[in-house]
């Protein structure tokens, strides 16, 4: 059954891949000649500075791709500008599992994008990212100086850009509240821009604000479950729980990273059905056909950690844990038992003792299409529900879900 749900999800996510679409935005390149086109630029909010992009300059026009080499700056209208730049990277790594591999060049020259972070007519900020972030600073035409940040071999830090900002904002020098606010300075994307803000006396530009994103579903969840322990239902063989699944939720989308991160709070409701049997001989000398019948309404209340690691503003696919508080109410937790010599049956009620509340741990994986629809499925890691000694229940549950966004 395992083997059939990860094929079936698999299926699943890879056909909702085949919707994938390419999310063309208004915007503009400017050519190596200094020509300004005005067009559509296929928007993919990059993890790492691209090399090339796709533009079209309408949205039924042929789609043409202009390399580093091509253009001089593209902007997408509202999100990001990108500049061409020669540029000198330290390759030197910032973590300390990296440091046992020392490149063979501390530095490379490469003519790249860089993003820009700040602009004003006398100074600008930009980062390039690949394997770590480089920042630049710009106060004369196509000059990018690198602000320098590293770690040593013990993890000590070499903080030497914020030195490097006094060159350029040097009226930090004396003042005392600037200067415990640069020594606080982290060398980090928000940090940096801040800073820049802050030092050049301009106001922030006002951003899009990231809201929650409310959904409501429904889905099916099917479990298995496995007794273990000196009692008769640890020798049953249960039949398989198949019930759907109402849930909603909301996602809380994180700023940094581009909102590769999600928090995810849900709740759900289903119920798990199990009906276990084993024939045994009983030492009166009879064959005894045991039966187990056990129903609960399950509440689930979870809290989700999701990345999108392939994350573009209409198409995302997510993977990540969520803990789970369950609160189940059994509506049956009988043990018939039924002499097959004289067909006699005897009913003890509440046989076992199981837990009205338990917490368990899913691992999730998901795709959100069209902006709108999110499919996703779960698998229960650990957590049970026993509460007898010596008798463990180990439910498998796997659910499959399919969610509205709003």
């Amino acid at each position: 059954m395992l083997k059939r749900f990860y094929f079936l999800c698999t299926f699943l996510l890879s056909s909702l891949l085949l919707f994938a679409q390419s999310n063309f935005l208004p915007g503009s390149i400017t050519k190596s000649t200094g020509e300004v086109v005005n067009g559509f630029i296929d928007y993919k909010e990059w993890s790492k500075n691209p090399s090339k992009i796709n533009f079209k300059t309408g949205q039924d026009e042929t789609v043409t791709s202009f390399s580093v080499e091509e253009i001089l700056r593209f902007e997408v209208t509202g999100k990001d500008k990108y500049v061409r730049a020669r540029i000198k990277k330290d390759m030197m790594p910032v973590k300390n599992q990296d440091l046992a591999v020392i490149p063979a060049n501390k530095f490379e020259t490469e003519t790249v994008f860089l993003r820009e972070l700040f602009r004003n007519d006398l100074i600008g900020l930009y980062i390039y990212r690949d394997f770590k972030d480089h920042f630049y600073v710009s106060d004369k035409k196509d000059e990018y100086v690198e602000l320098m940040y590293g770690i040593s071999s013990s993890g000590e830090e070499n903080n030497a850009f914020r030195n490097q900002l006094l060159l350029y904002f040097p009226e930090w020098r004396t003042d005392a509240k600037d200067k415990r606010k640069l020594e606080r300075l982290k060398y980090k994307e928000s940090d940096l821009q801040g800073f820049f803000y802050t030092a050049t006396g301009t106001e922030v530009e006002s951003t899009e604000k990231i809201k929650p994103v409310f959904f409501a579903g429904t889905g099916v969840a099917i479990s298995k479950l496995t007794m273990s322990g000196d009692f008769v239902v640890g020798l049953m063989e249960y039949e398989t729980s198949i019930s759907p699944v109402l849930y909603v939720g909301v996602d809380w989308i994180s700023k940094r990273n581009r909102g590769a991160f999600v928090v995810r709070p849900q709740l759900s409701f289903y119920n798990l059905n199990y009906e276990g049997t084993y024939i045994r001989n009983h030492p009166a000398g009879y064959q005894e056909e045991v039966k187990h019948d056990l129903r609960m309404n399950n509440f689930s209340v979870s809290l989700g950690g999701l990345y999108n690691f392939w994350n573009k503003p209409k198409q995302k696919v997510y993977a990540g844990v969520e803990l789970l508080g369950n609160f189940s109410n059994y509506q049956a937790n009988d043990i018939t038992r039924k002499n097959l010599t004289t067909g006699t049956i005897t009913k003890d009620e509440n046989y076992l003792e199981f837990e009205s509340s338990w917490f368990s741990v899913n691992a999730m994986a998901g795709a959100i299409f069209l902006k709108r629809f999110d499919f996703n499925a779960s698998v229960r890691l650990t957590g049970g529900f026993s509460t007898t000694i010596g008798l463990a229940a180990h439910p498998a549950i796997y659910v499959m879900r399919l969610a509205y966004r709003f």
